[in-house]
């Protein structure tokens, strides 16, 4: 099959999807498959061969790597839609896939009007109305009669989380399948140098992944190694928010790091938290727990398929649960040692190579 992918985030730009994007091209590729993604363009990022497969990145407004602004999202939907038109008229393709409904959905709802090519919009979860209520309820009624129009033209919508696919129900949206994200177990394997002591968080720095709350949790806390991997526009206040509660000297603001550099620090930490608001699945999850790692995530999103005996869930925003996990595990190095058995058994269901034969067989049943 002839497959193009439209992703305005690819890394290094963005978080989760386009790391999700990156793999499923790759296993893509290895099942004989032919794929071309276009995506944003950033300073010194050019487009280029990865693993067989062609990154397209065009012109856009876009200014920074971590977030896009809703003009720079249409700058993006102005600028693919000419540059897939061209690439549509040199070669065949026999499915596109988008995500995110937008900015990527719009294009593709634009293209399959003279096309005529089957569609399919992989949702990152801000997508999905009810997905995060604190941050997107105005958001949500102004661009759901858009939403919705988007996803009438497309031929299947696919979600990560049995969570997020029930709240797309709730839209009255029936073209809708369950295909997990991923992990590689072989890229991730552990080789654990912690000292009983060490907690990691890796996530976009925003204010919806409640990361203060957990700088709060550890306030009253002396024995521990904190490591924040990622950036975002609550880094600053993140930090001064660590220097005031006196705990700086032992946390370290490591800022973005090259996905395959991700692996030294998941083998130098005890427990991966997550205190996030809302979560769709989080490939930074499962990347944890492919490592072998106990976790502590709040009871949002896909999270409660992936954790059973394996860490702790506690709901969002609660500070003393939060404290109170934190304890727990750190605390008794037997019962981490019984979650790291069964995060490694959980994550042999979700290899990238099985969730790429997933998209192989719907798309295979779309064409």
């Amino acid at each position: 099959m002839h497959i193009l992918m439209i992703n305005h985030e690819f890394p290094p730009l963005g978080g989760g999807g386009g790391n999700a994007n990156y793999y499923i091209a790759r296993e893509l590729v290895k099942l004989g498959h032919s794929v071309d993604i276009v995506t944003s363009g950033f300073s010194g990022l050019k487009s280029e061969t990865i693993n067989g497969f062609k990154v397209h990145r065009i012109k856009t407004k876009r200014k920074h790597e971590t977030h896009a602004t809703t003009l720079e999202m249409l700058s993006f939907v102005k600028n693919s839609r000419k540059y897939c038109k061209k690439l549509m008229k040199n070669k065949k393709y026999d499915i596109i896939q988008c995500f995110f409904t937008l900015p990527a959905g719009l294009t593709g709802f634009l293209l399959t009007k003279k096309f005529k090519v089957p569609m399919v919009i992989r949702m990152g979860g801000s997508d999905v109305p009810g997905y995060d209520p604190y941050r997107f309820k105005l958001l949500y009624k102004l661009l759901i009669p858009l939403y919705k129009k988007v996803w009438r033209r497309a031929d299947c919508l696919v979600v990560n989380s049995q969570k997020l696919k029930d709240l797309l129900l709730k839209s009255k949206q029936m073209k809708v399948d369950i295909i997990y994200n991923g992990a590689d177990s072989e890229e991730l394997k552990a080789n654990r140098k912690s000292d009983g002591k060490t907690i990691i968080c890796i996530s976009r720095l925003v204010k919806r992944k409640g990361i203060d709350y957990l700088l709060r949790a550890l306030k009253d806390r002396k024995d521990f190694h904190l490591i924040i991997i990622g950036d975002g526009e609550e880094r600053q206040n993140l930090e001064n928010l660590a220097n005031k509660l006196g705990i700086n000297s032992r946390t370290e603001f490591i800022g973005a790091v090259e996905h395959n550099g991700v692996i030294k620090y998941l083998n130098k930490a005890d427990i991966f938290v997550l205190p996030s608001f809302a979560e769709g699945m989080s490939n930074a999850l499962l990347e944890a727990i492919a490592n072998g790692l106990p976790v502590i995530v709040t009871d949002v999103g896909g999270s409660k398929e992936l954790v059973k005996n394996n860490g702790v869930i506690i709901q969002p925003g609660n500070e003393e649960q939060l404290k109170d996990a934190i304890e727990k595990l750190l605390s008794n190095e037997k019962l981490r040692k019984q979650m790291s058995k069964e995060s490694l058994e959980i994550a042999k269901k979700f290899t990238w190579q099985n969730i790429a034969k997933e998209y192989e067989n719907l798309y295979r049943g779309l064409i």
